[in-house]
């Protein structure tokens, strides 16, 4: 139960980065795109996603 919160948090929150990042002048010249808008922000929280998951299964191999 607990863990569904905790990568529907992270996954939220790689979203919101996402979106703050793209919201940067700086990037927002750089990457003004329709598809890179929703994209970027998907692809950061499918990259936390995952990045958890495998320090997760890193640290129960570590454990065992």
């Amino acid at each position: 139960m607990f863990s569904v919160l905790v990568h529907a948090g992270a996954a939220i929150l790689g979203w919101t980065a996402g979106q703050m990042i793209l919201e940067d002048k700086f990037i927002h010249g750089l990457l003004n795109s329709a598809i890179l808008t929703k994209a970027f922000p998907l692809a950061l929280a499918a990259a936390v996603l995952v990045i958890g998951w495998l320090r997760s299964r890193q640290f129960r191999m570590d454990r065992a």
